[in-house]
């Protein structure tokens, strides 16, 4: 993108929208896009920290329900991983797992959903250094989220249920 403006990425069903990169969260002595979370120090081990996202770096106000982000750990202590996440109870997985070693830096991409405060959090197994650069934005979901259990239908006189699949007829082997 050469003149700044959000440029969508799909259809208008997923209004994923680019951003000229932005730095949002710096532990180090250095700047970002607005002086917020700038030079903060680095992440303890076993710790998290919240970064409030919307209006910065190019992702709007409101209206947002998930951020597209590069992550950085920088010079980590040890072996271990970064989790990013909407704050609230942290989920046990990985966005970024890095090990130990002078001058290490480690970078991922991450599409992670925002809390209602429009922040999200990241979590450190080992003490690093983070930087956060925002790329993107995803908007707000206006509709219902489809359901994830299949259809089914009505049992047959023998009480078994067969799920909807294409292809599959009832009394079918599996």
């Amino acid at each position: 993108l050469l003149s700044g403006e959000p440029a969508p990425l799909s259809d208008s069903s997923l209004s994923v929208m680019s951003v000229v990169p932005a730095r949002v969260f710096e532990s180090r002595q250095a700047v970002t896009v607005d002086g917020r979370f700038a030079g903060v120090g680095r992440v303890g081990a076993g710790s998290f920290v919240e970064v409030a996202l919307l209006g910065r770096g190019g992702v709007p106000a409101s209206g947002v329900g998930a951020v597209v982000m590069n992550v950085t750990a920088v010079d980590p202590s040890g072996w271990g991983f970064l989790t990013v996440y909407p704050c609230g109870s942290r989920p046990e997985a990985s966005s970024l797992n890095y090990v130990a070693g002078g001058s290490v830096a480690v970078a991922n991409e991450v599409i992670a959903k925002l809390s209602g405060s429009g922040s999200v959090c990241v979590y450190s197994y080992a003490e690093t250094d983070l930087l956060i650069d925002v790329v993107g934005y995803v908007a707000a979901s206006t509709s219902t989220p489809p359901t994830t259990e299949p259809p089914t239908t009505e049992p047959p006189v023998g009480g078994v249920i067969v799920p909807n699949v294409v292809g599959l007829q009832q009394g079918a082997a599996m």
